[in-house]
C-alpha cells in the first residue's frame, strides 16, 4: 500500500478501543493544529504512553522511501487574529487600542 500513498499508519497488532480513541483523538487534533504527520503520530504515541496504556508500539507510522513524514503538514490553519499581551493570558484583537490597565507594567530601565 507505502507504493500507491506518500505516508500510512497501521497496527502492528489488534488495538483495543481506549487506545484507538486516545491515539486517534491526539493524532487528529495535532493535525488540526498544523502539526506535521511525523508530529502528530509522535503526539498519538505520548498520549498512550499517559494514559498508561501498554499499547503504545501496536500504532506504526509508514512513509514511501521518498518522503519525509516531518515534512507533511496536512492542515495549515488560519493565522489567528488574537495575540497575549501580558503574563494574565487577556487577549485583545489585534490592531484595536488595549486599555492601559490590561497593558504590563512598565519597568524603569
Amino acid at each position: 500500500m507505502i507504493q500507491h500513498v506518500e505516508v500510512a499508519i497501521g497496527m502492528d497488532d489488534e488495538i483495543g478501543d481506549e487506545a484507538a480513541r486516545i491515539f486517534s483523538s491526539r493524532f487528529y487534533s495535532a493535525i488540526g493544529f498544523g502539526k506535521s504527520v511525523a508530529n502528530a503520530f509522535e503526539q498519538g504515541v505520548a498520549a498512550l504512553k499517559l494514559a498508561g496504556i501498554l499499547e503504545d508500539s501496536t500504532p506504526q507510522l509508514f512513509a514511501r522511501e521518498d518522503i519525509d513524514p516531518d515534512a507533511i503538514v496536512l492542515v495549515r490553519p488560519p493565522r489567528s487574529e488574537y495575540r497575549v499581551f501580558n503574563s494574565f493570558g487577556i487577549c485583545e484583537p489585534l490592531g484595536r487600542h488595549v486599555p492601559s490597565a490590561y497593558r504590563p507594567a512598565s519597568r524603569p530601565a
